[in-house]
This record gives C-alpha cells, structure tokens and sequence, in this order.
C-alpha cells in the first residue's frame, strides 16, 4: 500500500496513520516464505504484556517490545483494547460521521456502499490490512468504527495487543487466512531461521490498493 501515492490524490487517512505510527506496517510487502509462515502461527502464543512467541524449525522467538519497535516501529503504550475506550464513544454517530449524507435512514447493517472515499479507504485498509477477517468486507463493524474513532479523535492504542490477538485467531478459527505474512517472514529472517530451502512467495498486485481500486470505492 503506497500511503505517499494517497497523500498525492488528496486523502488524509495517511496521516491519521502516521499518528498512531502504523505506515510501516501497513505498507509492508515483498517476499514471505508460505510454509515458515504457517509453523510461526501454529506454534504462536503471548503472555498478557505482549510479548509473542513462537518455535519455527527448532528456532525459539521471543517477540517483545523492543522488537516490535525495531521491525514495526509501535510501541506498547496506550489504550489496551476497546473496553477501556474514553467515554465519547457512540456507535451510530461514528457511523453517521462517516455517511456521505449523514440524514439518510439507517439500515439494520451498516454497508460501505454509503461511505464517503476517504472512509471506505479507511474500512478497505482495516478488513484486508491492519485487522483483517475472512468475510464480510462490505459490512462495517463496530470494531472498525471504534478504530475509526480512535484515529480521528488522536486516541493512542496499544496496536501492538491488537495485532497480536488477531495472530492467535488463527488458532482456532478454521477459514482464517494467515494474517501479517510479511511481517511474520520478516522476524523470522531477524532470528535468522535456516530458509536454504524454503519456498518464496511474493505479495500480489492485486493485494495492493491501486489507484484503480480507490476509484472503483468513490
């Protein structure tokens, strides 16, 4: 995700990103190894600090927060999860905030359809890239709207927890696609896991927001 391209064509969610110091992470891409990438999350577990660990060919890796700094640049600080959200926090006026016309009538389900482009780029990034799930991309939820909230508002969070609670989900959620490939590729080369034989994956195209992609969610 090339965050400058976006900055070039006028949206401002680059910079509320930047903010919570999430561009490198969000914009990492290049090769990952697919079957190193599966034994990392299968053997994958944290304590309540952060810290995650995990076994990859006999190699033992202990994550903490001086390496999530080193290889993502987040650090440990600010709010832990979405239960100790400041009060402020209202679900249906985040969303309303977010409608290109905010008098429309809501539906049960809150869809992207009606977004402005800079929010749908906002949704697009949380439900492929930052936290990414296996379904229901048109549908907004309200943890993407309590992010939105956070990044708007300039709340801290300890994305470092969250990125680490979406990794464990693979653990016992069947259809969940492995999460971070790159991310994960790229701390195995830190610990220096034997890859001599290790097949190369490249991150697609496709997965890329294009400019092509941003203008077919205007």
């Amino acid at each position: 995700m090339d965050l400058e391209w976006f900055s070039q064509q006028g949206f401002n969610f680059p910079n509320l990103l930047e903010a919570q110091r999430l561009s490198k992470l969000v914009q990492m891409k290049g090769t990952f190894y697919p079957k190193l990438v599966k034994v990392f999350y299968i053997c994958a577990r944290a304590n309540l600090e952060g810290n995650l660990f995990s076994t990859v060919n006999g190699l033992d890796m202990i994550i903490d927060a001086i390496l999530w700094k080193e290889i993502v640049s987040l650090d440990m600080g600010g709010v832990r999860n979405f239960d100790e959200m400041p009060v402020g926090y209202n679900k249906i006026q985040t969303y309303r905030g977010m409608l290109l016309d905010p008098a429309i009538n809501l539906r049960n389900r809150l869809g992207v359809g009606e977004l402005t482009a800079e929010d749908k780029m906002l949704v697009y990034l949380f439900t492929y890239i930052l936290t990414p799930r296996s379904s229901n991309h048109a549908q907004v939820t309200d943890d993407d709207l309590q992010i939105v909230y956070v990044l708007k508002s300039g709340i801290k969070m300890n994305w470092v927890l969250l990125i680490v609670d979406i990794m464990l989900k693979c653990h016992h959620l069947v259809d969940y696609k492995f999460p971070y490939v790159v991310l994960a590729s790229r701390l195995i080369d830190y610990f220096k896991v034997d890859v001599s034989n290790e097949i190369l994956d490249f991150t697609k195209a496709s997965s890329e927001i294009t400019e092509g992609i941003s203008r077919s969610l205007e």
